[in-house]
């Protein structure tokens, strides 16, 4: 089913109405004879109504002429007029509707026949519009009815040129795009329509049933032989059930019944969510929402949508919302409507309590505390904070950074100075574009418009491969920036609300991250359900291997910085990992569906070509991809068997390999390239004896880390010294408190204290290195992030 014929409907309401009260103002008794020594002749108006129901689905197609419209409401006008003039009903103040209804299917609607079921509904709209009881119709009220004929004409025929507007689908989209002031007028005058209709029972004492609506469609698609949503999955109670639950969500009451201004109130609301879904499809639905004027139509649709969501909320009595109410309207909206983002209704049940209550929550309770099943007005402007200082900063960014950028002295910038000196920046000063400013001073450009990975090289090489922070670098670092916040104000005990750049968090409150995510992960296929220490992990490869790590202290945390990186290098890690996949596929045997429902490859095949599959994609880390080239196809193996050894777990199979061993072989082959091109600073590609010695103050923690698990609780700085270089040169991770005691390595550890010890260390010694303590070390960390003790 398209799109446009699941959600072109809501407009039909205005002519819907005058298309079923045309014919409810009066009529003849059935049998009743027209006055006497009348004669009555209509010309070519006989039978002009019947073809109703070609012009209601003209009208909401696009394909109905003015003309069309202006001849049909002259006939609606004529056959009351001619009514009123020709005909005398049982009552002498007004008229039975049975005596309208025989008198329309005589002379006006040929063989078209008005059920008992259909003119009682359609008395019950004309109390709402004109007033009066249901049993009979007063000649004022046919006067009015007459009066109102070409009003409601007039607003049809204002919304009449922008239907096709209304409407969309992919193949409509491909035909015909418009202007937004084109869209922005023809929904000002949908609006302005509403009003009208509105306006013409506003103030009436009225009260209108869903369920009376509900029969009502239906019967009059039954006397129309019209289909009004063009489909069989989608019937009248669908739509009376999403209308109830609308109201039940945007009002607060549970009441199918709506009573006096309330309908008003709700044709309005209705009309204006329209307006945000016709908005999203043409203004941000595939189109650039970052740049200069993307970011700002995407910024005018989201305050719509806040400022709706806020009308919402002041409706209910106690100004909140619940969760299930919320899933309810989804739920059913989801079978008539596509949702925005290609979100579903599991991703919304999934994501509301940890947006709503873990991330924009009270933040005097503990995350685990934080079970609100409402969603409040507090909550929404927490979520509007986030969500503004994104797109201030990305305004920023949008409107002052360029390609064009002079990065010559982009290196000794990086190392003094506030590289925004370098970019014809506006001047700004609110909160978000001053961390936009400080993420430029404290971190290094990684992305660039031509990679989905980003670029990991030596500092004084990034003018030679066009990487700055220029609009795409930080557009990412923005949307680091915002995840990042989010995670810090729901899960961190540091959450600095005054400078957020300041937040940490414990290596046990980024496993509550993942441990809350861990559902949406799993079900969407990018976590592990066997994995119960990720966050831990994260939490030390974030202090240890990204450009900004600082290292692991006593009271180490992970800073806003290393968080921001930790995702950057995930995500890039992420889509290496999926290219290098896809290529095993290609040339491995294929087994069966591992836990998360990817193919299994065969473990014999990938460790034959793992080093000329990564040779092929980490074109991203350029320094590395020249060193691979120059290797034989031996040491290229080596390179890459390394790498996946890293990989390797108590669930690992010995025959089978799983794409999220991979995932790690993407991650850790971007972690050692950071610590390359991190150290390497003469950029020889060998790590040697002074550069060894600079990477010593971010790994002591780590040292002492190892110290402890194996029951050494203190080591002096001599004895991390020694230990690391050991561990550098051979690869060789302490396994036992004795290892540390032995005579013949301190032999070893007095040798390399000597300045005759010049090591030169290359990219497949140090990836060695990595994958032995990624694999050692970290998979030797309990569930609660501590290491096992061995005190033997």
């Amino acid at each position: 089913m398209s799109f446009s014929s699941r959600l072109k409907r809501p407009i039909s309401f205005v002519s819907f109405v005058v298309f079923t009260i045309l014919f409810a103002a009066c009529s003849l008794k059935v049998g009743e004879n027209p006055a006497e020594n009348t004669n009555i002749e209509f010309g070519n108006k006989v039978g002009c109504l019947s073809n109703m129901g070609i012009i209601v689905k003209k009208l909401l197609d696009g394909e109905l002429q003015d003309a069309e419209l202006e001849e049909f409401s002259e006939c609606a006008v004529y056959s009351m007029q001619s009514f009123e003039k020709y005909t005398v009903g049982e009552d002498p103040n007004g008229y039975h509707p049975e005596e309208i209804r025989h008198f329309l299917q005589l002379y006006f609607l040929k063989d078209k026949t008005i059920s008992d079921e259909l003119l009682k509904q359609i008395m019950n709209v004309k109390v709402v519009v004109l007033g009066g009881g249901e049993t009979n119709i007063t000649r004022e009220e046919l006067k009015d009815f007459i009066h109102l004929v070409p009003v409601w004409k007039d607003e049809i025929l204002r919304v009449n040129r922008y239907v096709k507007i209304y409407q969309w689908s992919e193949s409509l989209k491909l035909k015909r795009e418009y202007p937004k002031h084109v869209v922005d007028t023809a929904l000002v005058a949908l609006k302005s329509s509403i009003m009208t209709v509105v306006e013409t029972f506003r103030g009436k004492d009225i009260e209108y049933d869903l369920n009376d609506f509900e029969t009502l469609i239906h019967e009059f698609r039954v006397f129309a032989n019209w289909n009004l949503i063009n489909s069989d999955s989608i019937s009248e109670s669908l739509l009376k059930e999403i209308l109830y639950k609308f109201r039940v969500v945007s009002f607060g009451v549970e009441d199918t019944k709506i009573r006096g201004r309330e309908l008003g109130d709700f044709l309005n609301e209705i009309g204006s969510w329209f307006g945000i879904l016709v908005k999203y499809q043409y203004f941000v639905k595939g189109k650039d929402i970052l740049g200069v004027e993307g970011v700002s139509h995407f910024n005018e649709w989201v305050i719509e949508v806040f400022k709706n969501i806020a009308t919402a909320l002041s409706r209910q009595s106690d100004k909140k919302i619940e969760y299930t109410k919320l899933i309810s309207l989804a739920e059913s909206l989801e079978k008539m409507i596509e949702f925005p983002f290609g979100l579903k209704t599991e991703d919304i049940k999934d994501a509301l309590p940890i947006v709503l209550e873990k991330m924009t929550g009270d933040r005097r309770l503990s995350p685990k505390k934080r079970v609100n099943p409402f969603f409040d007005e507090k909550q929404l402007y927490e979520a509007f904070k986030v969500y503004n200082s994104w797109f201030e900063a990305q305004l920023y960014i949008s409107k002052s950074f360029t390609h064009s950028t002079d990065q010559a002295n982009l290196y000794s910038q990086m190392q003094s100075s506030d590289i925004a000196s370098s970019f014809a920046v506006e001047s700004g000063t609110s909160q978000s574009i001053d961390e936009i400013k400080k993420i430029i001073r404290h971190i290094p450009p990684l992305h660039k418009k031509t990679s989905k990975k980003i670029i990991l090289v030596e500092l004084k090489k990034l003018y030679e491969y066009d990487v700055s922070h220029d609009y795409y670098d930080l557009t990412e670092m923005n949307f680091y920036r915002t995840l990042v916040r989010l995670a810090t104000r729901g899960y961190a005990s540091n959450f600095n609300e005054d400078d957020i750049l300041k937040s940490t968090m414990t290596s046990s409150e980024l496993q509550s991250v993942y441990d809350d995510l861990k559902p949406i992960g799993v079900k969407i296929g990018i976590m592990d359900p066997r994995s119960d220490n990720a966050g831990h992990r994260s939490f030390i490869e974030s202090n240890l291997f990204t450009y900004v790590s600082n290292g692991l202290g006593e009271k180490a945390n992970m800073n806003f910085f290393e968080g921001m990186l930790l995702l950057a290098y995930l995500k890039s890690g992420s889509t290496l990992s999926r290219e290098i996949y896809n290529d095993f596929l290609k040339i491995c045997e294929q087994g069966s569906l591992d836990i998360r429902g990817e193919i299994k490859v065969k473990r014999s095949c990938v460790e034959s070509h793992i080093g000329e599959i990564l040779l092929k994609n980490v074109v991203n880390m350029p320094s590395l991809w020249v060193y691979l080239s120059s290797l034989s196809q031996a040491t290229l193996g080596y390179y890459g068997n390394s790498l996946l050894a890293a990989s390797v777990s108590k669930n690992s199979s010995k025959t089978w390999v799983e794409k999220a061993e991979l995932d790690v072989v993407g991650v850790v082959a971007h972690y050692s390239e950071s610590i390359m091109t991190r150290f390497n600073i003469n950029g020889d590609n060998y790590l040697q004896r002074e550069e060894v010695n600079a990477a010593i103050p971010l790994f002591a923690g780590f040292i002492r880390e190892m110290g402890k698990k194996l029951c050494m609780d203190s080591m002096d700085d001599q004895r991390v010294i020694d230990v690391f270089r050991h561990i550098v040169e051979t690869g060789e991770i302490p396994q036992s408190k004795g290892w540390i005691h032995n005579w013949q390595l301190y032999q070893e550890f007095k040798r390399r204290r000597k300045q005759s010890w010049n090591p030169q260390f290359d990219r497949v010694h140090i990836t060695s290195v990595l994958a032995a303590i990624i694999g050692d070390f970290m998979g030797s960390l309990s569930n609660s992030g501590h290491l096992q003790r061995q005190c033997n």
